[in-house]
């Protein structure tokens, strides 16, 4: 019944604009001021258009560098994580070398005093 009653005012709506502006109104090309419209609601939905694109575009890039940035802290914190491992490693190393090189010196140094004992043993 609603549907019947919009198509029936649709209709009476249509009808009384035809009478009005009469039933062959003149092509809508021959009347600048829809040529004005028409050309105006295109470059307006052309700007939209435009704008929305951009928009888009900007929160693609945004989302795109926020994930570089991720990633970058990422590889950034692997890497200093291997950089202070390979540093403890030879840090380790050298001390290992050290703690040796100390133990040589102890196994020599008391060889020498052996050595110094038994010489002053024989001098005297």
């Amino acid at each position: 019944m609603l549907i019947f009653r919009d198509l029936e005012c649709a209709h009476m709506h249509k009808h009384m604009i035809l009478q009005i502006i009469s039933n062959q109104p003149p092509p809508f090309a021959t009347d600048p001021r829809m040529v004005e419209w028409a050309t105006h609601v295109s470059n307006h939905i052309c700007k939209s258009i435009k704008v929305k694109l951009a928009k888009e575009a900007q929160k693609a890039c945004k989302d795109d560098y926020e994930h570089f940035l991720a990633t970058a802290h990422i590889q950034h914190e692997n890497d200093r994580i291997q950089v202070c491992k390979a540093y403890n490693k030879e840090l380790n190393n050298k001390r290992k070398a050290y703690k040796a090189q100390i133990e040589q010196e102890k196994v020599s140094n008391a060889a020498k005093l052996v050595q110094l004992k038994a010489n002053t043993k024989a001098v005297l």
